[in-house]
């Protein structure tokens, strides 16, 4: 009759196996998705998953690529989405830009609109 014996050391040396695996998934995430991902939770900003997130975020970078206005790509963005309203849209192809596409974020704060209590 053969039986199999799992030892402690076995245990622990197939846990430490996984966990290697874990972070080097982890290890390899891209730094721009942090970034804008990291941007979105400070400022409250949520989305149903970070990869429909991510990919609000890539199409913002393709309108300011393809010339389109911020402002535009904002209002595009609000009116997809109910729960998002032009101030938060306006955040979110900032956050893009800073993230993905920052030769657009000089481009944006040169054309940007300020109002507040003094204008």
């Amino acid at each position: 009759m053969f039986t199999s014996r799992i030892t402690k050391p076995a245990i622990a040396a197939g846990m430490i196996g996984l966990a290697a695996l874990l972070a080097a998934g982890t290890a390899n995430a891209d730094p721009a998705d942090d970034q804008f991902l990291g941007a979105l939770h400070q400022q409250g900003i949520g989305f149903g998953s970070p990869e429909s997130a991510m990919k609000v975020a890539h199409h913002a970078c393709d309108a300011l690529g393809a010339g389109m206005e911020p402002s535009d790509i904002s209002a595009n963005i609000a009116g997809a989405n109910s729960h998002i309203d032009r101030q938060t849209a306006v955040v979110i192809v900032v956050d893009a830009a800073m993230a993905y596409c920052p030769q657009f974020v000089h481009q944006m704060a040169n054309g940007a609109t300020v109002v507040g209590p003094n204008r």
